[in-house]
């Protein structure tokens, strides 16, 4: 072999699971922050083709800013506040879509919605 091999991708949809596989079988593996990546003025349109191009010419010429690999237990840690995040606005959706039920229902008066709290919680 006429040198070392690095893996390189760009932090995506993909996650950090294939990073580890590679860095578990000896493979130096860098994922690349997309928005730091240069790229030339008018250079809009995206296809893997060039990507994986101007990805492999960025790592030669050493242009890759890696980004930080988070350990299993940060990634548990970040997911469930995002999905904590997520449940707290769909509770709101779901708070205003009972109201406005109950407006159109006229249980509730729609200026005040005093009687909402007490259905709410009650």
């Amino acid at each position: 072999m006429r040198g070392s091999v690095i893996a390189c991708y760009e932090a995506g949809c993909i996650g950090f699971e294939l990073q580890r596989i590679l860095e578990s079988i000896e493979v130096p593996c860098i994922i690349a922050a997309p928005g730091l990546l240069p790229r030339r003025p008018g250079e809009r349109v995206k296809t893997d083709r060039r990507d994986e191009r101007k990805l492999a010419r960025n790592l030669r010429n050493g242009e890759v800013t890696p980004i930080h690999i988070p350990t299993r237990e940060d990634e548990a840690v970040r997911d469930y506040l995002r999905m904590q995040g997520d449940f707290k606005v769909e509770r709101k959706k779901t708070k205003q879509r009972l109201l406005h039920n109950l407006i159109y229902d006229s249980t509730v008066d729609g200026c005040r919605g005093r009687r909402l709290q007490a259905v709410y919680e009650g």
